[in-house]
């Protein structure tokens, strides 16, 4: 933990720290995961046009009042973040680690919530071209979870916020399902299923 600073603040030091080292980083907080296990980050980036002149990608939050920021406009969520390896995005990244430091007012947020999330959005969000810096990605599909009730489902992506007890059982399915998958296509490609070409049984069994 960073001295004077909630926790979640550390999250954005290491991304900072992790960026120089390769061209792609993802960020997933824990109550965060991919809802089927064939979506991989290549298709969510290719679906919202994240470019080699991208920076970042982040998904919308529910449009609701207490996610607004200081230009009431609805904030883009921190808890799923792409980010590239380029020059943009590391002055970014360091400007939010010490933006309680250095822009003024932004050390309100330092230990209120929502932390480095609203920090993000009210200092260094508009520093970007949104559709080619910053990409910005629908709520329904990349935030949310089904009975979240607030019109954010994560069809693509699920963020369990205020379901983060169910997170363990939510994940099990999704790897339950992908084992059923797996199973599927081997007992398919090694000719292990066996189909009767008829339900009359005169017609089946043992001929001699």
């Amino acid at each position: 933990m960073i001295t004077g600073l909630d926790s979640q603040w550390v999250k954005i030091a290491h991304l900072y720290d992790v960026i120089h080292k390769y061209d792609i980083i993802v960020c997933f907080d824990p109550d965060v995961y991919l809802r089927h296990a064939n979506i991989s980050i290549e298709f969510l980036m290719k679906r919202y046009n994240f470019t080699d002149k991208s920076s970042f990608l982040m998904a919308l939050d529910p449009n609701a009042t207490h996610n607004r920021d200081s230009l009431g406009r609805i904030v883009l969520n921190t808890g799923f973040i792409i980010a590239q390896n380029n020059n943009l995005t590391k002055y970014i990244l360091k400007r939010l680690a010490l933006c309680t430091d250095i822009i003024p007012g932004c050390e309100r947020w330092k230990r209120k919530w929502n932390h480095e999330q609203r920090a993000f959005n009210d200092y260094l969000r508009d520093l970007m071209k949104v559709g080619s810096e910053l990409i910005i990605a629908p709520c329904d599909e990349v935030n949310g979870y089904d009975g979240s009730g607030t019109g954010c489902s994560g069809k693509l992506l699920v963020h369990a916020w205020t379901a983060k007890h169910t997170v363990n059982k939510r994940i099990q399915k999704v790897m339950l399902e992908t084992l059923m998958m797996i199973l599927e296509k081997e007992m398919w490609e090694n000719k292990h299923v066996s189909v009767a070409l008829t339900s009359d049984i005169k017609k089946l069994g043992d001929k001699q």
